[in-house]
């Protein structure tokens, strides 16, 4: 079996050490893939380090999507079934709709989480009132003692989410803009730290019912709202088909900037109550309506 890229150029995977780690590479030109995406015989996979070493590598997509056209790509929420763009009306009549309790919890962490201290105050003030707001904290790793193991996760994680707290701070960017307004290269090395982080936050957000991929995302909205988007277990399966939050960041920068292309609108000033000021705290209300009505469905 040989794994390729979307574009069909041949992967190579290995472990970074004897210790472990993921690293993936173009076959013909040893350039770093960016991604743990691969398709096999046009099947969509997932490649990552084994528990014990070496790489597995999973099938993630098995079927083709249930809530858009058969030819309309999984990604693009942002267009109905015959690839025409919603229109803004309609995505303003969303936002509207989706209740204040999102919108003022939003409003607040983009407000908070805009300098971020060296203690983590910050980062647990924001996580811990995204959590509460999504339901996290009536069961699951975050139902007992939440600041305790979100100062764990600070402590993990912190000095990364500092990192690029500062470089958004830096730039000559607007922060509710940033994810698309930066180049492409350094927005895939962007995606990839997210990454990154999000596997060191697994092993707090995992629980007995749960892979932790919910908790990671949503708490890592919480600090970086103007880059990573909030997601949940059928988002994550059946309506974005990865596993991988690079995926789901890449699929919302191209639905965006498709989206923005065609409607000559700017995604982000969408809300007039400017409490969803940023590119992914619009999305998320989107990516929500965009999911299969499963009723007694439970998200972690």
């Amino acid at each position: 079996m040989k794994a390729s890229s979307q574009d069909g150029r041949a992967l190579l995977f290995y472990n970074q050490s004897l210790s472990g780690g993921f690293v993936a590479q173009y076959a013909d030109t040893r350039e770093i893939y960016l991604s743990h995406t691969c398709y096999i015989n046009g099947v969509k996979c997932y490649a990552d380090e084994a528990h014990f070493g070496g790489i597995v590598i999973q099938v993630v997509e098995h079927t083709k999507p249930t809530t858009l056209g058969a030819n309309q790509d999984p990604s693009e929420i942002l267009f109905d079934a015959k690839g025409h763009a919603i229109s803004h009306a309609t995505i303003i009549d969303r936002i509207i709709a989706f209740g204040n309790s999102y919108n003022d919890a939003v409003k607040e962490i983009i407000h908070d989480s805009r300098v971020l201290d060296s203690d983590g105050k910050v980062f647990i003030k924001c996580a811990s009132r995204i959590l509460k707001n999504f339901g996290m904290t009536r069961s699951g790793p975050f139902h007992v003692d939440c600041n305790e193991r979100l100062r764990g996760c600070w402590d993990v994680v912190g000095t990364n989410l500092k990192e690029i707290n500062n470089s958004v701070l830096k730039s000559s960017f607007p922060r509710d803009r940033y994810l698309l307004e930066i180049g492409e290269h350094e927005r895939e090395l962007l995606i990839a730290e997210i990454w990154l982080i999000t596997k060191k936050l697994l092993p707090f957000t995992m629980g007995k019912t749960s892979f932790g991929l919910v908790g990671a995302s949503k708490i890592l909205f919480s600090v970086l709202p103007e880059i990573v988007l909030p997601v949940d277990n059928v988002q994550w399966f059946q309506v974005f088909k990865t596993v991988d939050l690079g995926d789901v960041l890449r699929s919302m920068v191209y639905d965006i900037q498709k989206w923005e292309s065609l409607t000559r609108k700017q995604f982000n000033n969408l809300d007039s109550s400017n409490r969803l000021t940023t590119l992914p705290s619009v999305y998320n209300v989107m990516a929500m309506a965009a999911r299969p009505n499963l009723s007694g469905t439970e998200f972690k």
